[in-house]
């Protein structure tokens, strides 16, 4: 500043910039995650449901997102896992991190997200008609 005092007001405007374009990305990024998270989410509910007995391996590895990957992660130290209760584990998660997001880049979600949770409750909907998939082993 003290060499090139006209270029400070310069240095300010790219260093907006950068962290804009920083934070946008970020947010994308974000946005991409939990667009791929939801389907990652039904086809766990689904396979749960049909008796699938890995229907939640103990190490899904690379190809999980991360968000799927923190929902295996909360049920680790149990046996046996509750349809309701994966339910209403992957709705809070993808709630949570719906909130995580800025407002502006919330609406790319919204939408999905809601269609999320209607698929949620129509497979325990339908399942709990059946009596079939309520609890299966983690093994």
């Amino acid at each position: 500043m003290r060499y090139h005092p006209r270029s400070f007001a310069n240095a300010v405007r790219l260093a907006v910039q950068g962290h804009h374009l920083i934070v946008s990305t970020q947010q994308a990024l974000h946005v991409d995650e939990m667009k791929t998270f939801f389907p990652e989410a039904l086809e766990y509910l689904e396979r749960h449901c049909k008796g699938y007995r890995l229907a939640l391996q103990r190490n899904v590895g690379a190809y999980a997102s991360r968000l799927m990957q923190a929902f295996q992660g909360g049920f680790e130290h149990l046996e046996h896992i509750d349809l309701h209760q994966a339910a209403r584990q992957l709705q809070t998660i993808a709630q949570e991190h719906h909130s995580l997001l800025r407002e502006e880049f919330r609406n790319q979600v919204r939408e999905p997200l809601e269609k999320f949770q209607r698929e949620i409750e129509e497979i325990l909907e339908t399942y709990a008609r059946d009596g079939r998939g309520l609890s299966r082993e983690l093994r």
